[in-house]
């Protein structure tokens, strides 16, 4: 009997593009991510703002045990809210540090959404 050696075939580069674009994604979408938290705790309402589409359809839920469950839906209100919790002068919430974990990034074809667990 004859020993058949198996081959491991180099990954075709359809696949090697495909996994290098959803890792350039995952990095890009995490840097803006991490810049919206920087931006927030500098209390620099402009690059806050560009990190966010701005459109009616932008809506964020937050929860913390001072504001309990807050909804916003459109960007005037989004944006308007943000600058009235900066307009009080000093680092937002009393946070210093901001966690984030179990991040689920989603992607597909040029819209991305993220949702994850965020813990000051």
């Amino acid at each position: 009997m004859i020993a058949q050696q198996s081959k491991v075939l180099p990954m075709p580069d359809t696949l090697r593009t495909a996994e290098k674009k959803a890792a350039d994604d995952f990095a890009a979408i995490t840097a803006v991510i991490h810049r919206e938290t920087a931006c927030f705790q500098e209390m620099d309402l402009d690059g806050w703002a560009a990190c966010y589409l701005q459109s009616p359809r932008t809506c964020t839920v937050s929860a913390s045990p001072g504001i309990g469950v807050s909804v916003l839906r459109g960007w005037d209100a989004i944006r308007d809210d943000m600058a009235n919790v900066l307009a009080l002068g000093r680092t937002p919430c009393g946070m210093s540090e901001f966690r984030k974990d179990d991040m689920q990034i989603t992607v597909d074809g040029d819209t991305a959404w993220v949702i994850y667990d965020g813990w000051t």
